[in-house]
């Protein structure tokens, strides 16, 4: 979830919110930051690239949903939000709540392992969790790149 809000003339304000609306709720923010109208539209391929169909708009409320009610199903499984979402919050706006959206597989949490895994149980962590921090460092080292 990608949104961005103008900020001056040609320059807007965007977070990135990477959201597991199964399980997990927030793994992951990149931002707030302000961007040129350019890096944005950049930033925006980026983002979306791996998806088969192209970016569209929606309303800030359904972001807000998304992303709040994510964070509300994850914390009633004891899961807590990225650290960043504490900053990352507030560009989302004030979420009037209770979502309408269903979160896990109809209602109930619902965890796959990632393609890269093999299929011995890990003691130690769950592999989308392990993956995600190293999935967060590459799609930041990306952004600077895109300066």
């Amino acid at each position: 979830m990608m949104v961005a809000r103008p900020d001056q003339r040609s320059r807007s304000r965007v977070c990135v919110y990477l959201v597991d609306t199964f399980c997990l709720g927030v793994k992951n923010v990149i931002g707030p930051e302000t961007v040129s109208d350019n890096r944005l539209t950049k930033l925006r391929g980026t983002v979306f690239a791996g998806y088969d169909e192209l970016a569209m708009s929606a309303p800030v409320e359904l972001a807000q949903h998304l992303v709040f009610g994510a964070v509300e199903f994850a914390r009633g499984l004891g899961f807590e939000p990225h650290p960043d979402f504490a900053v990352a919050a507030d560009h989302l706006g004030t979420w009037s709540g209770p979502c309408p959206i269903e979160f896990g597989y109809n209602g109930s949490p619902s965890i796959s392992r990632a393609p890269t895994t093999t299929s011995t149980p890990s003691p130690v962590s769950w592999p989308v969790c392990t993956r995600g921090k190293r999935a967060a460092g590459s799609w930041k080292r990306r952004l600077r790149a895109l300066g």
